[in-house]
């Protein structure tokens, strides 16, 4: 992963007393943490681990290619089939899988995340595309 330019949007203060709201850096290291961390690199400060909800991205190269990439992504899910939402016995969320054409390449996909789920959930049933649920047991 290549480091992406960040601003601090949290108070980090007690970690260290210059790890204050707005100070730029970079972010992309892994964290041994969990993936909900990232190593952030701040000029002068030194590298943290830190949760990427305290940062936002202000690289506009990365954010432009991420949008270009998002909007690849839409357009081959407008042709998705196999769509099937897996559901416990008691209907709680368990993943939504899809299938389509990336590059040219065929890709079975599973999202275990509720709230990107829904998202997609939605945009399939805009663009007519059925949803099959399935219980696990």
């Amino acid at each position: 992963m290549r480091n992406i330019k960040v601003r601090l949007e949290a108070d980090l203060t007690r970690y260290n007393p210059g790890l204050l709201v707005g100070i730029e850096g970079v972010a992309g290291g892994c964290s041994p943490l969990s993936d909900r961390f990232t190593k952030a690199i701040f000029p002068g400060l030194g590298t943290f681990d830190v949760l990427w909800q305290s940062l936002k991205i202000v690289d506009e190269e990365y954010l432009k290619e991420k949008a270009e990439e998002k909007k690849a992504l839409m357009k081959c899910l407008e042709k998705a089939t196999n769509v099937v939402e897996i559901v416990g016995p008691r209907g709680g969320f368990k993943s939504l899988s899809y299938e389509c054409v990336v590059d040219g390449v065929f890709r079975h996909t599973c999202d275990g995340g509720k709230q990107s789920a829904d998202e997609l959930k939605e945009f399939f049933r805009k663009q007519g595309i059925p949803v099959r649920v399935e219980i696990q047991k």
